[in-house]
């Protein structure tokens, strides 16, 4: 996709540095090249293809498992990270359209329509297909019915699992803070929340909603 591109790479570093300097969260800092770019364009042996690459800073901290003890104690900071992202990106408006990922209805369409090779392979049954598509339908009904405007719609994660946070050491103690943005482009917000939210149990789900709305 385009995310891997290195226009792609290039709107990703941007997005990362926006980021951290508009929330003030220790996210990874992009690391310059010797020619002053993020962005490095790998050769191989054989010089036959290249490959862009990125150096981000090291963020010191934790990753949290599903089971993970302390969880229950800082799901509600996590919600409260990611609306802290999302106020920022409604206020920022980059000079240029971003080459990067767009999580709207016709892409998703075009996905679940591909994904009918997989009963022929296999994969799963009609039945099973036929859940996913209706599944669609529902979330098509609700994004018809959510005008897209600075407040639904802008850059996001993309995601949000529970894989992708990580507790930050920091003088004010441990830090919520997201990482590996490659999937990061235009969405609706509420996206980021629905992939946060299906990898909790669901009697922390009600902590997370708690956090992001305060």
């Amino acid at each position: 996709g385009v995310q891997h591109t290195f226009e792609g790479l290039c709107a990703e570093m941007e997005i990362l540095q926006a980021f951290r300097r508009g929330t003030g969260m220790p996210l990874q800092q992009p690391v310059l090249n010797d020619q002053g770019l993020f962005v490095t364009s790998a050769i191989d042996r054989a010089g036959q293809t290249t490959a862009p690459c990125t150096v981000l800073s090291w963020v010191e901290g934790e990753g949290l498992a599903e089971n993970d003890p302390r969880l229950p104690h800082v799901v509600e900071e996590f919600g409260r990270a990611a609306a802290r992202m999302h106020r920022f990106a409604r206020s920022w408006h980059p000079a240029m359209p971003l080459a990067r990922p767009v999580y709207d209805l016709p892409k998703y369409r075009y996905l679940i329509g591909r994904s009918v090779t997989g009963i022929r392979q296999g994969l799963f049954t009609q039945a099973q297909y036929d859940v996913v598509l209706e599944t669609m339908r529902a979330i098509a009904a609700l994004w018809a019915a959510t005008p897209r405007t600075d407040e639904t719609w802008g850059i996001i994660h993309a995601a949000l699992g529970l894989g992708n946070w990580i507790l930050a050491e920091t003088a004010d103690g441990p830090q919520p803070v997201r990482i590996d943005w490659c999937f990061s482009g235009y969405g609706p917000y509420l996206f980021d929340v629905g992939s946060m939210v299906i990898g909790y149990k669901p009697h922390l789900r009600p902590l997370y909603h708690a956090g992001y709305q305060r």
